[in-house]
């Protein structure tokens, strides 16, 4: 609902999935942490909210509150990086910011 304005990817690099999900939810967020790649994914797709920065930095509970409700979270991240990020998730699960 709401053309995916609580949707979020997680590190959508050249935008291989996100090509795909801005289809569906062109109103939906992503973090990328490579500034390239944040220039990059504004230009092909203007509707999408783009932030650079850190995914296990991301204070899940305030975006939550400005996006207005829990957001639903997509990614196909590296192994390596996987465990962080989803403890990071959990702790916003605690707050209903994740669903």
């Amino acid at each position: 609902g709401e053309r995916g304005l609580r949707v979020l990817e997680l590190g959508p690099g050249i935008g291989g999935l996100t090509n795909l999900l801005v289809e569906k939810y062109p109103m939906m967020h992503a973090v990328e942490i490579d500034r390239r790649m944040v220039e990059v994914l504004r230009d092909r797709h203007p509707t999408l909210d783009v932030m650079e920065g850190d995914a296990i930095q991301v204070n899940y509970a305030s975006l939550a509150e400005q996006i207005g409700g829990a957001v639903c979270v997509i990614g196909n991240l590296p192994f390596y990086i996987t465990s962080k990020i989803l403890y990071s998730l959990i702790n916003g699960a605690h707050t209903g910011s994740i669903y």
